[in-house]
């Protein structure tokens, strides 16, 4: 083999590795904060919820004294 060839695979070997590592990142990143998002995703739903049902409702006639 050439210096040309060895060059090519160990570079060919190198990118496999980083896409494999990336790929690692990836899911890793999703397994730890994904979790994490969900929970923080459900409490900040839980908490409009409880917040649209302490609103006043909204009245069928129209206020007119804003409009005037």
């Amino acid at each position: 083999m050439s210096i040309i060839g060895v060059l090519g695979e160990l570079l060919i070997t190198a990118g496999v590795l980083v896409l494999l590592f990336i790929g690692w990142q990836l899911y890793f990143t999703e397994l730890t904060v994904g979790s994490e998002l969900r929970s923080e995703a459900s409490q900040q739903s839980r908490e409009w919820n409880e917040q649209a049902a302490a609103a006043p409702k909204p009245s069928s006639t129209p206020d007119r004294r804003a409009h005037g």
